[in-house]
């Protein structure tokens, strides 16, 4: 004789039970399982690595305030996610001149990212390190997503999408640096405002050396970003790139782009795309081989 395994609706629905009994069964079950599944969230929730003050390794973030050192010089990480990343307020990250190396290609995370909640943060790239600190291999060397963050003294070379990436960032600024050879920006203020780019070398990067806006053709942002406004590119020198030297997207206005160097890029060495003008951006006391637009100076 064989024996029939009757599931657990199969049970409830037996004609000894009524039909609202039956109904509010189910309802329990389906409730039961869906806190289950959420407590399983919340535990995987809570597994994140929290930063200790010294830092020996990638996989982990920095939750609290205060002054955290790299003590290893060489970070190394074949997982596809950020190396450190920055979440909270008032933090000093001494990056101490370590190299660090991502998984390459295809990499979704960056060697440092400070996050939404991070404002107030130092990242200091060199600090007592022989040179300044190297990210590579990654999809942004480092990517600001936060406020009132300062970066500088790093390089950024051979990463998937940018060098450096500005996503809604406010009030911050990258200066001394390099962010060459990166298979697609040196440096990509996407969207945000109130940030400054300065100081620095972007060359030979396969597409701008800096793009400020949303990468895409007029009147679409075909490709990801948003608008930058009243951001400022100084003393930059961007030479030999795949695409621009410097450009600015026809949906960034009331930005500020002056004393920069640009030669011997393929499309060109200072483009501003507005349709008409350069909108309300001002450029100043620039050279270049070619700029687009008698606006540009």
């Amino acid at each position: 004789m064989s024996i029939v395994q009757r599931g657990i609706f199969d049970k409830l629905s037996d004609k000894t039970i009524g039909f609202g009994t039956w109904r509010r069964s189910r309802r329990a079950i389906a409730i039961s399982l869906a806190i289950a599944y959420s407590l399983a969230s919340a535990s995987v929730a809570s597994a994140v690595v929290v930063c200790s003050k010294n830092i020996a390794s990638c996989g982990c973030s920095i939750t609290s305030q205060g002054v955290y050192l790299v003590t290893n010089s060489t970070m190394t990480s074949a997982a596809n996610s950020d190396c450190i990343s920055v979440g909270a307020k008032n933090v000093v990250l001494n990056l101490n001149g370590a190299t660090f190396t991502g998984p390459g290609s295809g990499s979704i995370g960056a060697a440092v990212h400070i996050k939404p909640a991070g404002s107030s943060i130092f990242v200091e790239g060199q600090g007592l390190g022989s040179s300044p600190a190297l990210l590579s291999g990654w999809k942004y060397g480092i990517e600001d997503d936060g406020s009132d963050a300062l970066m500088q003294d790093f390089s950024a070379k051979n990463n998937f999408k940018a060098g450096v990436f500005f996503f809604k960032a406010k009030s911050s600024e990258v200066v001394n640096f390099e962010a060459s050879n990166n298979t697609g920006y040196g440096v990509w203020v996407s969207s945000g405002n109130n940030n400054d780019v300065g100081t620095g070398i972007v060359s030979s990067n396969t597409l701008d050396g800096v793009l400020v806006g949303c990468a895409g053709t007029s009147p679409h942002c075909t490709s990801g970003g948003g608008n930058t406004m009243s951001s400022t590119v100084f003393s930059m020198t961007a030479n030999t790139n795949g695409a621009g030297g410097i450009t600015v997207q026809f949906n960034s206005n009331n930005n500020q782009i002056g004393k920069n160097s640009a030669t011997g890029n393929t499309t060109g060495d200072l483009l501003d795309n507005h349709a008409t003008g350069c909108a309300n951006n001002m450029w100043f006391a620039n050279t270049s081989g070619s700029a687009t637009k008698g606006c540009i100076h």
